[in-house]
């Protein structure tokens, strides 16, 4: 997910750049509303992985002791998810080391910086407190004289923590695309939806990604659902939908431990292979204890009661 970061890093060394200034306490207050990477992100504990095609094709049996491929899956959903979220937040996270720029009662702007990789770009965050615990935000790109470009809006509802309540994000690197050069995969991408809630646990993060038309990744739409307990347990859900005749929807759950281990359910909704399910465990660690695929010809390994038991999710 390097390259998705890279596509708002300019925006980062724009605004590092920037003079400093003061702070208020009304200041901490605004930036408190602004979403912070560690609390929104999958925590799925282990290393990377390489993950293998879901269904369809079989390329090894699964085996009771051997490296669960459903984990690996899932370690890697986690790590897309993350590199989503960070390319969203490079920008957020900047801005968090600066002072506004201007200030108002009940708003705060940051900006507007040039971007020295995209000679006549400028950038600018706009933040309105519109009650005591709302905040609304949006970052803009343009090329003067023309008009700026919303690139990235947001809404955050605190609670009495202030940096704790509910937000919501959406990105669209196709606006972005018409004035700054964009970065592959965004630049496979329409808009991304994020709504989280950190108030509370279990905490709550979606993500929906809508695809350009005839994007050449061959997804039209991605659906996040991730969730955490204050024990460390967590759990990530994901659909995808795609041209692939054989897997056009399929959806997938993954559940873990505080240590690690963990389960996943996988179903074909739609394609040529509809109906077609499998269920993996692993332990603490990531190798399989049970496995069942769900189609003519699968097997069966392991006893179900070796699987973790994670409750709250």
């Amino acid at each position: 997910m390097n390259a998705m970061n890279r596509t708002f890093a300019v925006l980062a060394l724009s605004l590092a750049s920037a003079c400093g200034g003061s702070w208020s306490n009304k200041d901490l207050e605004f930036l408190g509303a602004l979403p912070s990477r560690t609390e929104l992100q999958s925590k799925l504990p282990g290393l990377s992985s390489t993950s293998r095609p879901l269904l369809g094709t079989r390329q090894d049996e699964l085996a009771v002791g051997e490296a669960s491929i459903a984990y690996a899956d899932a370690k890697k959903a986690s790590g897309d998810f993350n590199g989503l979220l960070d390319s969203l937040l490079t920008v957020v996270d900047t801005i968090r080391q600066l002072p506004p720029s201007q200030r108002t009662a009940t708003s705060r702007r940051w900006g507007p910086y040039p971007d020295s990789k995209n000679p006549g770009a400028e950038f600018v965050l706009d933040m309105t407190q519109t009650d005591a615990r709302t905040y609304a935000y949006v970052v803009r790109v343009r090329k003067a004289p023309a008009d700026f470009v919303d690139i990235l809006l947001g809404n955050f509802v605190a609670t009495d923590q202030l940096t704790k309540g509910a937000g919501q994000l959406v990105l669209l690197p196709a606006a972005a695309k018409a004035v700054i050069a964009v970065s592959a995969p965004l630049d496979q991408l329409q808009r991304i939806d994020v709504g989280y809630f950190t108030a509370d646990f279990p905490k709550r993060v979606d993500m929906v990604l809508t695809f350009v038309p005839g994007a050449s990744s061959g997804l039209s739409g991605v659906g996040y659902v991730y969730r955490e307990l204050a024990s460390g347990a967590g759990a990530i859900a994901y659909q995808f939908r795609s041209t692939n005749a054989d897997v056009s929807v399929a959806d997938v759950v993954a559940v873990w431990s505080p240590g690690g281990a963990g389960k996943a359910a996988i179903e074909v909704k739609q394609g040529r292979y509809t109906g077609a399910a499998k269920a993996e465990c692993w332990n603490d660690d990531f190798k399989i204890t049970y496995f069942k695929e769900g189609w003519a010809g699968g097997t069966t390994g392991g006893e179900p009661g070796a699987c973790a038991t994670i409750e709250g999710l």
